[in-house]
């Protein structure tokens, strides 16, 4: 029997990284398998007293960095995937804190990848992207991107840590979005034609290589 083989679907972040990693079908008119989903978690700002004891913001981030890295790692080791595809921050956040933490997410997700996964085919996508393929419009809400996700698999009955917030009077807004976030990564990877290359068996040029190496658009 042939060895199954896997593909990474990653919701960037530097607190929270989504994770689903999925079985390639066998043709092109199956869907891939989720075989693992998850948040990877890492600790929260610095409280005052964390503070007084000289645990900074900068201490935090480092330490926000090494577990997203370790969890990559953990992944990579264990499931050995094909392909990795990311969805990447882009633009601009909205504060200082925010930024940083999308600079600190596509500098770790980036060298991560170059270092452990230099073999492998990688692609970096932008949330517009990904919303494009998965609701068929660019802008969207996190709740219409995840009822899509829920409609591709509805076997799968449970998404780590996701939750809707009903407030009276407005939208429904969907929290913890991280693996559903992952899952849409993973529809939108269905799409590419890198994609349909690994489910038809297409030996990789050296071409192509060198693309996913310098995280090659699809």
């Amino acid at each position: 029997m042939s060895k199954s083989r896997m593909i990474v679907g990653l919701d960037a972040g530097l607190t929270h990284l989504g994770i689903m990693v999925a079985e390639l079908p066998r043709t092109l008119q199956e869907k891939p398998k989720p075989i693992y989903l998850a948040t990877s978690k890492a600790p929260p700002n610095p409280t005052q007293e964390e503070r007084r004891h000289g645990i900074s913001v900068m201490h935090r981030s480092v330490e926000r960095i090494q577990v997203q890295v370790h969890a990559i790692a953990d992944i990579h080791s264990k499931y050995d995937p094909v392909a990795y595809f990311i969805e990447m921050p882009s633009g601009g956040g909205k504060s200082a804190a925010a930024s940083r933490g999308m600079a600190y997410s596509i500098a770790y997700i980036a060298t991560t990848l170059y270092l452990l996964a230099w073999e492998k085919e990688i692609r970096y996508l932008s949330p517009q992207a990904v919303k494009k393929a998965v609701i068929g419009w660019h802008t969207g809400s996190k709740l219409e991107v995840a009822e899509k996700v829920f409609e591709f698999w509805p076997e799968v009955d449970s998404w780590p840590g996701f939750r809707i917030v009903q407030k009276k009077g407005k939208q429904d807004k969907a929290l913890g979005h991280d693996s559903t976030d992952a899952g849409a990564v993973i529809i939108t990877a269905t799409q590419t034609d890198l994609y349909k290359s690994l489910v038809g068996g297409n030996c990789r040029s050296s071409t192509t290589q060198q693309s996913s190496r310098k995280g090659g658009r699809s």
